[in-house]
This record gives structure tokens, sequence and C-alpha cells, in this order.
């Protein structure tokens, strides 16, 4: 995570960048990431995660000779079990990533029909944990029918089905995954330029 920590250092050094106003935004595991750097760095003043995870997942994908795929200060930081493998209550909360640590706004963009990962369910468990800790700072949610893995993205992603080419299930419609974008790309602008406005410097 410290490689993530020195970018941050130097971006904020950057004289076109007010360094009171830096947000993060990921999609999936990049999701995951956004939400685990907001929890650990008080410069980062707002999150929007795309059809993140509310723990930390392991390595992907490859045969790997370490599970783990965050450290930090040279230790592994605990992770989920794959999906599918037996659920220890322990691990779990251990991997659970500390939103609630985060000092700005929050916002979360999910599809009920995600063939990737539950992003809809995990990020429910985001808002229930934040709402739970009373979190101090704005945090939205939005969750798209009819939209899969691809919910909400701001760029345009071809979509097709068959025709002999390797495709991967990220779930739903193209439809409802365009649909879905429609609707999030001015939401996720007016949210980074409202919240922002009003950000203040980091203590």
């Amino acid at each position: 995570m410290e490689y993530f920590g020195r970018a941050l250092a130097w971006l904020r050094q950057r004289p076109e960048v007010m360094a009171d106003r830096i947000a993060v935004v990921g999609t999936s595991r990049g999701g995951e990431l956004a939400l685990q750097l907001g929890s650990m760095y008080p410069h980062i003043r707002s999150v929007v995660a795309y059809v993140p995870a509310n723990v930390r997942y392991p390595a992907c994908c490859d045969d790997l000779q370490v599970r783990f795929a965050w450290t930090w200060q040279g230790h592994p930081l605990a992770y989920a079990p794959p999906q599918g493998s037996i659920n220890n209550p322990a691990t779990t909360i251990q991997s659970a990533i500390p939103v609630e640590q985060t000092r700005g706004p929050v916002l979360l963009i999910s599809g009920d029909d995600d063939g990737v990962w539950p992003s809809s369910v995990m990020s429910n468990a985001i808002v229930n944990r934040l709402k739970n800790v009373h979190f101090p700072y704005p945090v939205q949610h939005l969750d798209y029918p009819h939209a899969g893995h691809m919910a909400g993205r701001p760029e345009i992603v071809p979509a097709w089905h068959g025709g002999g080419v390797e495709e991967r299930n990220s779930g739903a419609t193209p439809k409802g995954d365009a649909q879905s974008s429609l609707d999030a790309i001015p939401k996720v602008l007016d949210f980074l330029r409202t919240k922002l406005e009003g950000a203040a410097p980091a203590k």
C-alpha cells in the first residue's frame, strides 16, 4: 500500500493539484483498492468505488507463490476466503475494509446481476457498516437493476454474446449496463464536483 502512498505524496506536491481536494476512483479490484486507500490515507477526501468488494480478496488469478494481494509495512493484509470455500467468520472480520476510517464522502456503484462477484450485496454491507458507526460524511449507493460487473462505467464497453469469441460472464445484459452508465455518469461527476468543493484540509 505504500506504493500508492508515494504516488499520493507526489500528486499533492504538483502545482496544478489542490492538495486538499483529492479523490480516488476504482473499479472491481480497483474499487476494493479505492476503499482501502480511503481508509488509510487522510489526504483522500472522497472515494468512488464501482462494483467494489467490502473485504480484501486474495491475489488473482494464476499459480501464485503467495495468496495475499496487499501488504502494509512488509506484512500481508488479511484477506477473505475465495468464493465457494468454507467461510471462516474470524477471517472475514479481519479482512473487512475499515471504510469508517475514510475522511470524506463515499459513492458506491453496483449491479444487482453482477456475474463476477456480488457487488450489490457487498456495497450494501459497506453502507450498513457506515450507518452502524454513524459515519459523519455523505454516503451514496447507486444500485442498478439488470446491470452487472460493468455497472455505471464511464467508458463505452463493447458487448456481444457468442460468435466463437472467448467471453467473460460479467452478468446482466448490454442494455442494462448501458442504461446504468447513462444514469451514473452525470451523478458521479456531480458527486465529485459538489463533495470536493466543500473539502477542508486534512488534519
